[in-house]
């Protein structure tokens, strides 16, 4: 929502969790947005909203017969670096978890073969599948053909390193309170999280500087312009899902 609040369009490819049911998809669900939504509808959505959420069944049919099988296995295969690299939108700049530092470096190199324009591979040093506020984070720039190596830390954006497990979330209820929370520009602790990695796809979408990146960020989800994207996207959704039978 960082990204869609201030007008940059953003597609989230993703599916169910293989091995719990705690992901992204869940925590919308959570929070009553409906994200089996048909195709057919997505762009308007994308176009209305700035965002839209696209479950990678529905769009590629083919893959639903991995489910099972990803589920009985309850390890990360290659079907968790799929759904991104077959983002139905097309998208030409990508902000991207990976989910260990060897992978990192394969799908920026995959990434940039698809012609992607513009892109961060990101993998946090303490583990986590983003740009992580407790540690600095690795990431493999793509830019056209071309890959760069850096590492990047909290400070770089002007933000505090959280103290570690401070912004560690829970079940699909408790992470969607927090969601809820920060995008209505309270004080959660979870907001210079989500500010950091909001500020992370400003970079790679805009060119800005980390810093004034950071700040853009954090003024969209103090002006509440977050929660009323999210809030449009759900009554999308809920309407398109109705439509579409």
């Amino acid at each position: 929502m960082d990204g869609a609040g201030p007008g940059l369009p953003v597609a989230k490819p993703r599916n169910r969790g293989a091995s719990s049911r705690n992901g992204t998809a869940d925590v919308l669900e959570a929070l009553g947005l409906p994200i089996d939504v048909p195709p057919t509808a997505q762009g308007e959505i994308l176009q209305g909203c700035g965002i839209a959420f696209l479950l990678a069944p529905l769009h590629h049919p083919a893959m639903r017969h991995a489910g099972p099988v990803r589920r009985e296995l309850g390890i990360r295969t290659l079907f968790n670096c799929l759904g991104p690299l077959a983002n139905p939108a097309r998208a030409t700049h990508q902000l991207l978890g990976a989910f260990d530092d060897a992978t990192r470096r394969a799908l920026a190199q995959a990434l940039a073969k698809l012609g992607t324009r513009r892109a961060w591979v990101v993998w946090g040093t303490d583990g986590l599948d983003e740009v992580s506020p407790y540690a600095p984070t690795r990431v493999t720039v793509v830019d056209g053909g071309s890959l760069e190596e850096i590492e990047i830390a909290p400070e770089d954006f002007g933000v505090e390193r959280l103290a570690p497990g401070a912004a560690r979330g829970g079940d699909p209820a408790e992470n969607a309170r927090a969601l809820e929370a920060v995008l209505r520009g309270e004080d959660h602790p979870a907001r210079e999280a989500f500010v950091l990695n909001g500020a992370a796809a400003l970079v790679v979408a805009e060119g800005l500087s980390p810093r004034l990146a950071a700040e853009r960020a954090r003024e969209i989800v103090r002006s509440g312009a977050a929660w009323k994207t999210f809030e449009a996207w759900r009554d999308r959704a809920r309407a398109a899902r109705v439509e579409g039978g």
